[in-house]
């Protein structure tokens, strides 16, 4: 039987990009194959909890980056928490597409998706963590403020309207601005 989540149009080609994914799983010699099992049957796991499959994909991503991190020659069953540490030192090293830092959010999504993972690679409920993952805050608030010194004001965003050289960017400044949107990041 069908529902109405399968019936959606995939707009993100979620399906497309999962398949992608688990071929990169596969052909990754630098995670172990069992570590490989784990992850294949952690996202069994996750079906049968009936998480959308762009969750699957997130975690199906993440954990294979973190198996690739944590190297060929260790099982996720053999990890110490000094291990989770040393894959968190080197994600925080890490540099994205364009060459910066990775952000907060995308360190974030490691710290969720390795603390879900763990936790049932231990067989624990909701809300216990294994000793590997217990030192990992998965909390955003000091990351997610924007203090008012951020915000563009009037000035602001005339000196960007006389910048931009398209009118669709400027219809798209002054919409934005005339939403609400007046942080640089949510015009620009």
């Amino acid at each position: 039987m069908s529902t109405a989540r399968d019936q959606s149009e995939d707009v993100h080609n979620i399906e497309r990009r999962y398949q992608n994914a688990e071929r990169l799983l596969n052909q990754n010699q630098n995670i172990h194959p069992e570590n490989r099992t784990k992850i294949q049957e952690f996202l069994t796991h996750c079906k049968a909890q009936d998480l959308r499959k762009a969750r699957q994909l997130f975690y199906l991503q993440h954990l294979t980056t973190i198996a690739t991190l944590l190297g060929g020659g260790k099982r996720f069953q053999d990890t110490a928490r000094q291990d989770v540490e040393e894959i968190f030192a080197k994600l925080s090293e890490r540099r994205g597409r364009e060459g910066r830092k990775l952000e907060p959010w995308t360190i974030w999504g490691y710290k969720v998706t390795a603390k879900v993972f763990w936790r049932w690679l231990r067989g624990l409920e909701e809300g216990e963590d294994p000793p590997e993952t217990a030192w990992i805050k998965t909390t955003m608030a000091k990351i997610a403020k924007i203090l008012p010194n951020d915000l563009l004001d009037k000035n602001d965003v005339l000196a960007i309207l006389r910048a931009a050289t398209h009118p669709m960017i400027k219809a798209l400044i002054i919409t934005g601005h005339e939403a609400g949107a007046d942080a640089p990041s949510s015009i620009l």
